[in-house]
């Protein structure tokens, strides 16, 4: 017996056979997340961010900040079409020293699709068929309900239309979060080593002391008046005792 077919026409089960439905291109929306463990934050959230336009995409979101042990950490988030998304990846992790994690998620949002669609085509008929009631409607009142119904329809049409929208966008522009860290400077024996972090938290130390110095002095200066009243004040009373006695 010769095989079902695999494309259009008819499924046959046992006896039975029923229409199969016309094949729908599948809608998928990838999203993909990599911890990058890098030479230079900042240098790499800038080669993120040429990747990403090298590629049709842009730039969705960026982040670097200072970390407790004064190195540099950021979070790079970028579009780019979905055509593009696994040469996007590959060119990503070309920029690790290390990748610390990779996560890729491809959501399929055809049903959805084909849901929405089938629910918008409904409403535009209807939509339709309050036109044709509201063009030949001669009474006030049912032209009011008629127009009430209409912009309930329009509503709905309106949401489905940004629905669709929105998942399209998802579809042809996919979603990719890039974790940056920064490497430790030397690794000596298995022991890290960062002399550069040293030297930064000596910088910071010295410059916490100084500001801490400067602020004594000017505390002083503005308190030396009190200080020269109160000795004053002192003497006069020795004066003043001594006079009497």
């Amino acid at each position: 017996a010769a095989p079902a077919p695999t494309g259009g026409g008819a499924r046959v089960s046992g006896n039975s056979a029923e229409p199969e439905s016309t094949a729908t291109e599948r809608k998928v929306i990838k999203e993909g997340a990599l911890s990058l463990l890098v030479k230079k934050t900042e240098e790499a959230a800038e080669k993120v961010k040429s990747i990403a336009g090298e590629l049709g995409g842009f730039v969705d979101d960026a982040n670097i900040h200072e970390t407790s042990d004064l190195s540099k950490a950021g979070t790079v988030t970028i579009r780019v079409p979905s055509d593009k998304f696994d040469e996007a990846l590959k060119r990503l992790k070309g920029l690790a020293v290390k990748v610390e994690r990779e996560e890729i998620n491809a959501t399929d949002v055809t049903e959805e699709f084909v849901d929405l669609e089938a629910h918008l085509k409904s409403l535009r008929a209807e939509e339709e068929q309050y036109l044709k009631i509201m063009n030949k409607a001669s009474e006030v009142e049912d032209v009011l309900n008629v127009a009430e119904r209409l912009s309930d329809v329009r509503s709905r049409i309106e949401r489905l239309e940004g629905r669709i929208k929105y998942l399209s966008r998802q579809v042809d522009m996919s979603s990719i979060i890039v974790y940056l860290t920064e490497e430790a400077d030397v690794t000596v024996l298995g022991i890290t080593w960062r002399p550069l972090f040293t030297v930064k938290q000596a910088f910071r130390g010295m410059l916490e002391g100084l500001a801490g110095f400067v602020d004594s002095v000017v505390g002083f200066v503005f308190f030396l008046p009190v200080l020269v009243l109160w000795l004053a004040a002192a003497v006069a009373v020795l004066w003043v005792a001594w006079k009497a006695f």
